[in-house]
């Protein structure tokens, strides 16, 4: 794994995170925008889904706004390129 130093506090550190997320939750967020379909390396949807470790017991605990924050990026990216089954009959 790489290693990754920083001079942030953790206070610091959890806000430039939660700060990312959402700048990353617009671009994920546009339909047919170039740069989150394409020119990003892993795409959104894989970043939030598999390298975020949302499972990760631990993060959740200690870190619940990121956490929260994540899980909120993943579902609103999901619901703006309506990755959702529409299986209801309401």
């Amino acid at each position: 794994k790489p290693s990754i130093t920083s001079n942030l506090n953790e206070d610091d550190a959890e806000a430039a995170l939660i700060f990312d997320r959402s700048a990353l939750c617009q671009i994920g967020n546009v339909k047919g925008n170039l740069i989150g379909m394409y020119a990003l390396s892993p795409p959104l949807f894989e970043l939030f889904a598999k390298h975020r470790q949302l499972t990760n017991s631990k993060l959740a605990r200690q870190y619940p706004a990121v956490h929260y924050g994540v899980l909120k990026t993943l579902y609103s990216h999901c619901a703006a390129h309506e990755h959702f089954i529409h299986n209801s009959d309401l």
